[in-house]
């Protein structure tokens, strides 16, 4: 699967690809774009205010979850 993030990402942002690449998908593609360059079709906030509270240090649980979630069928129809 192909992943979209922003160019020039700080260095919190890099763990995230890790995460994602080591725990969710081995297989994944990351595809950096600039600001302005493209809507993004799946936004996920992986900053702690968003799953501490439920998931305390399980970060990639809660991206999991997250992922769980989303209509891939949907998410595809509109990167066309």
């Amino acid at each position: 699967m192909k992943w979209v993030t922003w160019k020039k990402v700080g260095v919190d942002r890099i763990g995230c690809a890790w995460l994602i690449q080591r725990l969710i998908d081995p297989e994944a593609e990351f595809v950096f774009i600039g600001m302005g360059d493209r809507l993004p079709i799946v936004v996920i906030d992986t900053y702690e205010h968003a799953f501490y509270i439920d998931y305390q240090n399980r970060k990639a649980e809660y991206i999991e979850k997250f992922m769980s979630h989303i209509d891939w069928q949907e998410a595809e129809r509109r990167f066309q």
